[in-house]
């Protein structure tokens, strides 16, 4: 081998290794940073003790995931089993968030988490199971209204559950290989490299309620307290087209499986379960696709189920009942704590 090659190939190799040394060295840095913050995340949670009516929680910094991480440890500090539990996502955050101080967390409590679906809340609602977290009088989900984002967030998998408790109560429902691959492993890496997650710097403390600060503010009883939101109130302008919407027939029966898991979990436990869809704040007589298939999946006789279907509701044109967009406000979550405790009255 002439004097040319043999630089040639030295010089291949020695790219080869600087490639494979660099990579380690990133990948270590990478573990070293997620690992720190990770520590310094569980010292943050450590801080946790909300049992005053006249504090809330501020937290900044955080990733969704770690909100929702947060969300359950509140609930586990300061109502382990409260009487009324919501599970949903954040459409409905203001629910209770003007009625606390009057009903105290271990009488309710709003468990809203970043943007999960059904599929998460059964995962979820698994996970409350086997720690004992689940309430003493009723369980209460929702399905997020399918003209919000036109089928998105009813079923299915994004990357704001923790691993630990991902994919709980699918133990008995296959998933094939793709989505297998795609829910455990690349949803999963690109939560941890996002630089949120890396980078964030995290902080968590108790405020006063007339706290007018940055980031996420919480009641003792898990509602959003953020209540100087300056996002203007508009009538929902979703695009529902049928060939955007993200639900059709095939996912009517995971729509039912979902619920009739979280029924079989609420019976075990000697609970009704409720089921809430929404009102969205646009036109009353506004359908989608997505609106049709939702309708024929909640056209099944379920079991130990009371479905609160407010989409059609009148009070949906209504602004006194939104904000921040479209979604319902604290008075709306008044009428619809009303619903349900006629409902479990009757």
């Amino acid at each position: 081998m002439n004097t040319k090659k043999q630089y040639f190939y030295l010089n291949k190799i020695n790219f080869f290794l600087k490639f494979v040394l660099s990579t380690l060295i990133l990948i270590f840095a990478f573990f070293i940073i997620y690992n720190f913050q990770q520590i310094k995340f569980q010292q943050k949670l450590d801080l946790i003790n909300l049992r005053k009516n006249d504090e809330m929680l501020n937290l900044s910094g955080f990733s969704r995931r770690e909100v929702l991480i947060t969300m359950l440890e509140i609930l586990a500090k300061t109502a382990p089993n409260t009487e009324i539990l919501f599970v949903g996502n954040h459409q409905l955050q203001y629910f209770g968030s003007n009625f606390s101080g009057l009903v105290p967390p271990d009488e309710f409590f709003n468990l809203w988490l970043g943007n999960i679906s059904l599929t998460e809340t059964a995962d979820v609602v698994t996970y409350l199971d086997e720690k004992k977290l689940l309430p003493k009088k009723a369980l209460v989900i929702m399905i997020t209204t399918p003209n919000n984002d036109n089928g998105n967030y009813i079923v299915g998998y994004s990357t704001e559950l923790p691993d630990y408790i991902f994919g709980l109560h699918k133990n008995n429902i296959e998933l094939n290989l793709f989505k297998l691959i795609d829910n455990k492993i690349l949803k999963k890496l690109r939560y941890h490299l996002d630089y949120k997650s890396l980078l964030g710097f995290k902080n968590v403390n108790a405020v006063p309620l007339d706290f007018i600060g940055g980031g996420l503010n919480i009641h003792t009883n898990g509602s959003s307290a953020n209540i100087y939101d300056d996002r203007g109130l508009v009538k929902n302008q979703s695009d529902i087209s049928t060939n955007k919407s993200h639900i059709n027939s095939k996912d009517i029966e995971d729509i039912r499986d979902a619920i009739v898991y979280i029924s079989k979990v609420a019976k075990k436990n000697s609970i009704p379960l409720f089921v809430v869809i929404p009102p969205v704040h646009e036109n009353l007589n506004r359908n989608s696709y997505a609106n049709d298939i939702l309708n024929i999946a909640i056209d099944f006789k379920f079991n130990n189920v009371n479905i609160i279907d407010h989409r059609k509701l009148i009070l949906k044109t209504n602004p006194d009942y939104f904000k921040a967009f479209d979604h319902p406000n604290a008075k709306y979550g008044n009428y619809l704590y009303g619903k349900i405790l006629s409902f479990m009255d009757n």
